[in-house]
């Protein structure tokens, strides 16, 4: 009896000895980048009809140890009216009017098949006022449409994908121009980096 405890205890040192003498790691083996960057993420929105652009943009910034850090968030209104014309006389007008708001982002630098990337998901909004008149010979303008309008972008919409040397120069960009209710509109994202040695 007494040599199977004397039996047990030793199996007990044994391993206390062995797990003892492990130690996480407690350091990163991701090497540090050999520069740093800086730059801004902008949000654009065009219209072709009213026609106007109107950017908001926050700073970013990654830093050697790759933390991804961005700045305040940003606001820009628009105002704008336009008449459509057909042989001389007036037919349609639009007025566009609101708020794109650059609310805030989050980003994470990784490496994918050897390239650079910037992973970033951004809360933007617009929110605005649309209002349509069509013109009548008798009656001069008529309001057609009067209606408020949204669109956000949100965190969980996913992440867009930046490629780091294609942000140093000139520029990533991903947008879109699609057909509107007349001409085209824009609305899309560009990151513009600079290398910081």
């Amino acid at each position: 009896m007494q040599s199977m405890r004397l039996m047990i205890l030793l199996q007990l040192a044994v391993l206390i000895a062995l797990f003892g003498g492990c130690k996480k790691k407690t350091e990163d083996s991701t090497p540090p980048l050999s520069h740093s960057y800086m730059g801004a993420l902008s949000l654009e929105y065009t219209k072709g009809f009213p026609q106007f652009s109107v950017t908001v943009m926050t700073d970013v910034s990654i830093s050697k140890d790759r933390t991804v850090t961005f700045g305040s968030s940003d606001s820009e209104n628009f105002d704008n009216e336009e008449i459509k014309y057909e042989s001389g006389n007036p037919v349609l007008k639009i007025r566009m009017s609101g708020t794109l708001t650059f609310h805030e982002a989050k980003g994470e630098y990784k490496e994918i098949s050897g390239k650079a990337y910037l992973l970033t998901w951004v809360h933007t909004s617009i929110n605005g006022q649309m209002t349509v008149w069509g013109w009548d010979d008798d009656l001069g303008w008529i309001l057609a449409l009067d209606t408020p309008f949204t669109y956000e972008d949100k965190y969980s919409d996913g992440q867009m994908q930046f490629s780091v040397d294609e942000a140093v120069m000139p520029g990533a960009t991903i947008k879109k121009t699609l057909p509107d209710l007349q001409g085209t509109f824009t609305y899309g994202y560009t990151l513009g980096l600079s290398v910081i040695p």
